[in-house]
């Protein structure tokens, strides 16, 4: 059985992963940095108003 390139890839630990996305907040924030690194902008209109939608509500 040969090894399994995916599992034996260069990258991070499994605890530095842990460390830097463990939460949803960490992993959020995260996303939303890598999404929009310099603030959020619309891309229809480059505004910067926004919503969140959670489990059918709206927040705004």
């Amino acid at each position: 059985m040969g090894i399994n390139h995916v599992q034996f890839q260069a990258g991070r630990s499994m605890s530095e992963f842990i460390h830097r996305y463990g939460t949803e907040a960490k992993c959020y924030r995260a996303l939303y940095k890598w999404r929009w690194p310099h603030g959020f902008r619309c891309p229809a209109c480059t505004g910067r108003t926004r919503s969140r939608f959670r489990r059918g509500q709206v927040i705004y």
